[in-house]
């Protein structure tokens, strides 16, 4: 006897998702997603900065961007929809969070796609309220990349210096746009380092400790 056509249609279904998730392993629970890479959440003024990219041919994916209070419940902010078609290169992905409650706060923030069964990590950020005249290293540790922030009010020219935990100058940059350094740790070994802000005769109007694991 033939099976009822209303009874096969959703086993197809089912199928055809498992397939698809077996393409795109490994991935488990919050763990970091291969789709999902190059996750980076750094706080750029009075603003949340989240970056991310698709590897190519995988970037036909809508995605939620989320944020906790808690690392447990977490909220929808926007559904960033993916660019179909991109298959030979990647997709770069961003977005701004300005919808936060003022000063020194912790929040977590992950991208949430297909339904949960590819999720990031979810990446911890010390919210801090922006000040003029206070250096804000975020992330701190550093990992891999990130931003210094320094607000000046008498619009003078600044430069970054990293010192190592011997005394040494190993670093000086300047800024990529106005109050804001782009952090890299590159080559540099691991330990603590505090970055100086440094103004145009050489004084130091600012100075954090930044941990390099």
């Amino acid at each position: 006897m033939a099976a009822d056509a209303r009874f096969l249609r959703p086993v197809r279904m089912k199928d055809t998702l498992t397939l698809l998730l077996i393409a795109l392993r490994p991935f488990a629970g919050i763990a970091q997603s291969p789709i999902i890479e190059g996750f980076r959440v750094a706080q750029v003024g009075d603003a949340v900065q989240l970056d991310w990219f698709i590897p190519q041919g995988l970037s036909c994916l809508n995605m939620e961007v989320q944020r906790s209070e808690d690392s447990l419940a977490f909220e929808t902010l926007t559904t960033v929809f993916g660019l179909c078609g991109s298959n030979d290169s990647d997709s770069p992905y961003d977005y701004s969070d300005r919808e936060h409650v003022p000063g020194r706060r912790t929040y977590w923030y992950r991208i949430y796609a297909s339904s949960g069964t590819v999720v990031s990590a979810a990446i911890r950020l010390n919210y801090r309220q922006f000040e003029p005249g206070q250096l804000i290293l975020s992330p701190n540790p550093l990992t891999d990349a990130g931003t210094a922030q320094y607000l000046s009010l008498s619009g003078e020219n600044l430069s970054l210096r990293w010192v190592n935990a011997q005394g040494q100058e190993v670093r000086t940059q300047l800024p990529g746009a106005p109050g804001q350094f782009d952090l890299r740790r590159d080559n540099l070994p691991g330990g603590v380092y505090v970055l100086q802000v440094i103004s145009e005769n050489g004084e130091v109007r600012d100075n954090r400790k930044l941990v390099l694991p």
